[in-house]
């Protein structure tokens, strides 16, 4: 689905108070983040327990994969303000994943700051299984993981988290 800034604002809003890990000028500073939470969403796509994880992807093509049950667990927003204003989009605007750090400190263990997706564009309900078709053939799962290794240098074509030079995958 596709929803709109308008269509964003109007679901049921969420407020979380919280430390921010990118937001280190006063330490221990807590902020007032609100948007829509991640289990709304996921509740009105009907996800509730037919997934098991959400990838977030920021405009940057940066994820963080975070599992559905926590996601209905704990009070995680896609923010659209902080204290009252819009997220600059130089700070994680205008669409930022938060985990309440403060009132649940066990997720930042679990989701460290590099799990907050800044410009959140997209979210991925699960990774489908490996499906190929070779030569006519179906490849599932199992037959996948039964074929030999192979190495790859690759140069990376994502905008950021990418070394310039390849990588051997």
């Amino acid at each position: 689905i596709t929803l709109g800034w308008d269509e964003l604002q109007h679901l049921p809003q969420t407020d979380v108070h919280t430390i921010s890990p990118h937001q280190s000028s006063i330490a221990g500073t807590v902020y007032h983040y609100r948007g829509v939470a991640v289990s709304e969403l996921l509740r009105r796509q009907g996800v509730e327990t037919t997934a098991q994880n959400v990838t977030f992807v920021g405009y940057d093509g940066f994820r963080s994969t975070v599992t559905v049950n926590d996601l209905f667990k704990y009070p995680i927003i896609i923010a659209t303000e902080r204290n009252g204003r819009p997220i600059p989009r130089g700070e994680g605007g205008p669409l930022l994943l938060v985990f309440p750090y403060s009132a649940h400190p066990e997720l930042a263990s679990d989701y460290p700051d590099r799990w907050w997706v800044f410009y959140v564009s997209h979210l991925v309900i699960d990774t489908p299984p490996v499906e190929l078709q070779v030569e006519g053939t179906r490849v599932d799962q199992a037959a996948f993981d039964a074929l030999p290794r192979g190495q790859l240098w690759v140069t990376g074509r994502y905008r950021v988290n990418w070394p310039a030079q390849p990588v051997l995958i």
